[in-house]
């Protein structure tokens, strides 16, 4: 009896084990989810959702920001990989097109991806810049809003996806101010295919498009330039072209790179 009640507790663990990792591949392949759109695809009751989400909270592996109704990924879940992590392709694939674009173009060129609710610098090429005003290096977290790229990849994820980052800023303290303004933004980089994003204050101004592969947005390719030096219409002459040759032809490597 003891034997088979062991048995019984093994299986269910497995079981929730099993859910919790169809739970974190969900919540990677599709954005920050609610906990309705979790339950209906992995196909458990929301209260088992919830559960398992609140022990994923608890490991560091997940994440719910304050007033928010969407779970994201942390930067803890690279540690399940010992292999090549989505990020880690990224970087290795793009830095060597991005750096040879960034010495042509001499304004620093950097390359973003959402984690939760912040873009990522993966790579930035402003440290060796002459052109730089800002220093920022590879690891460096800026909200939403106060990015061009976040507006780029919003402008071509799903609707769906678009629209959980959306109420997320809308929710969030810290950003539901500037819902209005951001969502505008990727309003119009939907119908330009480009953005273009100041933070108040700064001298730097960004112009960013969108990296593509398979269909979904996985990251934002950002040329930062001082403001008084070229007018939005001349960045897009000769700026902008830079940009999306780059992101082309990055696209075109990310899609026949080992994914392993």
């Amino acid at each position: 009896m003891a034997d088979a009640k062991g048995e019984d507790g093994g299986t269910k663990t497995l079981q929730t084990v099993s859910r919790a990792m169809a739970i974190l591949e969900l919540i990677s392949r599709d954005g920050p989810l609610n906990v309705t759109s979790i339950s209906r695809v992995i196909g458990i009751s929301r209260s088992a959702t919830l559960r398992i989400l609140k022990t994923l909270i608890v490991s560091g592996h997940v994440a719910k920001p304050r007033n928010a109704r969407t779970y994201f990924l942390t930067e803890r879940i690279l540690t399940l990989s010992s292999g090549y992590t989505r990020n880690n392709i990224l970087a290795k694939v793009t830095e060597p097109i991005i750096r040879n674009a960034a010495q042509r173009l001499l304004w620093p060129m950097v390359l973003t991806v959402p984690v939760g609710p912040e873009m990522l610098v993966l790579i930035t090429t402003e440290p060796e810049s002459p052109l730089a005003l800002q220093r920022m290096t590879a690891g460096y977290r800026m909200a939403l809003p106060d990015t061009a790229s976040a507006r780029v990849i919003l402008a071509q994820s799903r609707p769906e996806v678009c629209d959980e980052y959306l109420t997320f800023v809308r929710q969030s303290p810290g950003t539901a101010s500037q819902a209005g303004v951001f969502e505008g933004g990727v309003m119009r980089a939907r119908k330009d295919g480009f953005a273009f994003h100041q933070v108040q204050g700064s001298r730097e101004k960004s112009l960013a498009v969108a990296i593509v592969v398979g269909g979904t947005a996985v990251a934002g390719l950002t040329a930062r330039f001082i403001a008084s030096a070229l007018t939005d219409s001349k960045a897009q002459e000769t700026v902008l072209p830079v940009l999306q040759s780059t992101g082309s032809r990055i696209s075109d490597a990310l899609a026949s790179a080992p994914t392993t």
